[in-house]
């Protein structure tokens, strides 16, 4: 008798990206395309696996799928699910909501359900905001949990799973919620701190039992607020990426390192190669 040999949650992710590349394949009898090396356009064609989240038991991996929408000058993430033991053939998409975005997919401690965040009913004023919702692993409609008015920004389950944090308000004022997982489809969130300049980042304790988090303003740090553009809590493109990364960079020297300048935009085209003859070829043309 054979068996099944499992498969890990890393492999997993390389074998359903592996598919993904063989789908978009020439069909049989046409000539490949021409080699040449990949754009960054290509990059932005390409669909996106990202998130793996094994279940607590090892049986199901939760990962979402991000899809660029060329049309609407954005891209589109929804969850799906796979039998770890089973591999592609199980694979089945959990959420459809179009022109919306899922993810952060985080399983409850007993994996009984899991929870993820969703902008489905964010006003088109404020689409960059998430609600979140409840989901059991045999799908249905998510259930919306939070109804914050700020949206929510971060959250996980304690280590007991005796409950759920998540911190909401506007930037720079954002605080920490919690709901009790007993009951969560009818708990009200409960507000667990008050500190002027808002909650940092935040974890859970080792034991569980505490949570640490940090209060830029209320210690003195000085604090700077950078929006970026985009409908997703990440940074998907890399124009941004830049200014995150040179931005960051120059705040850690000037204010703990204490070298350099605060940050500007200058700083960010003074890393690209060939920007600052390009800039100077234009001003010399407008003087012409």
């Amino acid at each position: 008798m054979s068996s099944v040999r499992p498969v890990t949650p890393v492999c997993l992710v390389a074998i359903l990206l592996v598919g993904l590349l063989a789908a978009s394949s020439p069909a049989q009898g046409q000539a490949p395309p021409a080699k040449r090396p990949m754009t960054f356009l290509d990059m932005q064609h390409l669909e996106q696996v990202g998130t793996p989240r094994p279940s607590p038991d090892g049986r199901w991996l939760l990962y979402t799928l991000n899809k660029p929408d060329w049309k609407e000058a954005r891209r589109q993430s929804d969850i799906y699910v796979v039998s770890i033991e089973n591999g592609i053939g199980s694979t089945r998409q959990l959420t459809f909501s179009r022109g919306k975005n899922e993810a952060q997919p985080a399983w409850a401690p007993d994996g009984s359900f899991f929870v993820y965040a969703s902008n489905r009913d964010a006003p088109p004023s404020k689409e960059e905001q998430n609600q979140l919702y409840l989901m059991r692993i045999d799908g249905g409609e998510g259930l919306k949990i939070t109804d914050a008015k700020e949206g929510v920004s971060t959250f996980a389950f304690s280590r007991d799973g005796a409950w759920l944090v998540y911190r909401s308000g506007k930037a720079g004022e954002e605080q920490l919620y919690r709901l009790g997982v007993k009951g969560i489809e009818e708990a009200k969130a409960e507000q667990l701190t008050r500190h002027e300049g808002g909650v940092g980042a935040w974890r859970w304790s080792p034991d569980g039992r505490r949570i640490y988090f940090i209060a830029p303003e209320r210690l003195g740090v000085p604090t700077e607020l950078f929006v970026y553009p985009g409908k997703t809590h990440g940074i998907p493109d890399q124009r941004n990426q830049l200014v995150k990364a040179v931005s960051e960079m120059a705040w850690m020297d000037y204010y703990v390192r204490g070298i350099g300048e605060k940050f500007s935009w200058r700083m960010v085209l003074d890393t690209l190669p060939g920007e600052e003859t390009e800039r100077k070829e234009e001003g010399e043309k407008g003087t012409k």
